[in-house]
């Protein structure tokens, strides 16, 4: 969960990077040594706190309290594409999740009056996370596959807050555009193959402090051979942290969460 007020020259800008780059290998895919795409559904837990003020932040209002820490069922769709030894990956991850519950701390979101602590609430977040990923390997005539590279990503996210004493939300729809570093680990064993990768980005500028990081380590099964490709059962882990905060003159304003849990999924190589 990402809450962040961001330029919309910005967003756009990165919504036309990743277009290109998703153009860019559909069209270099005729060539491509192999192509992988996959779908997958993850059972995620969501865990964190949001803090609002136009003063000092005590403390957040924790995720728990707002009702919204259950696992639920995400969808995360992709594809892998190799040129040994250069290695691209694009991927979308998109949940949802809402509960009841009451605040644990003050919540001040511009243009909403104050949700003061100890107050029911019905809450919603919605988040994307969309990446393209470059590795190129390190040894690529090794056995073990090991790569490093950059990426570029989009969280578009959206959260609500209502107070069941009043029929007007309190809520934030926005986007944050990333780039960050990146790195994949691969090994074949016959008909199975462990894949993984870790991908980060942090950094503070002025009033702005972001932190990102993405681990995922998956186990392959080739259960299916075809003239033309292969196709696989997929079964892993996933956690993904994003810690945002944003300190200007008309307040603060302190977003964290973590997404994290299995997943399963099918994958044809062609």
């Amino acid at each position: 969960m990402l809450l962040v007020w961001f330029q919309d020259g910005a967003s756009v800008a990165m919504r036309s990077i990743l277009s290109a780059s998703v153009t860019v290998l559909l069209v270099a895919s005729c060539s491509v040594k192999s192509v992988r795409p996959w779908g997958r559904v993850g059972y995620l837990h969501l865990d964190g706190d949001i803090a609002a003020s136009v003063g000092p932040v005590s403390a957040g209002v924790s995720v728990d309290s707002l009702g919204l820490d259950d696992h639920e069922a995400v969808p995360n769709i992709g594809a892998d594409f190799d040129w040994d030894p250069i290695h691209l990956a694009v991927e979308g991850l998109v949940a949802g999740y809402d509960g009841t519950g009451i605040t644990d701390a003050v919540l001040s979101i511009p243009g909403h009056p104050s949700i003061m602590p100890n107050t029911p609430v019905e809450s919603k977040v919605d988040v994307g996370i969309y990446q393209a990923r470059a590795t190129w390997d390190l040894l690529p005539s090794a056995p073990l596959d090991l790569g490093v590279g950059v990426g570029v990503g989009l969280i578009d996210y959206g959260l609500s807050i209502r107070p069941t004493s009043s029929p007007e939300p309190h809520g934030i729809d926005d986007e944050l555009p990333f780039g960050f570093l990146t790195a994949r680990v691969g090994r074949k064993f016959g008909n199975f193959e462990f894949l993984g990768h870790i991908s980060g980005l942090g950094f503070e500028f002025d009033d702005e402090e972001i932190k990102f990081i993405d681990l995922e380590g998956s186990l392959i099964w080739t259960f299916w051979y075809m003239e033309t490709g292969a196709a696989a059962l997929e079964v892993g882990y996933r956690y993904i942290e994003i810690d945002y905060d944003f300190d200007p003159s008309l307040g603060h304003f302190n977003a964290d969460g973590t997404l994290e849990g299995p997943f399963a999924g099918l994958s044809v190589r062609l």
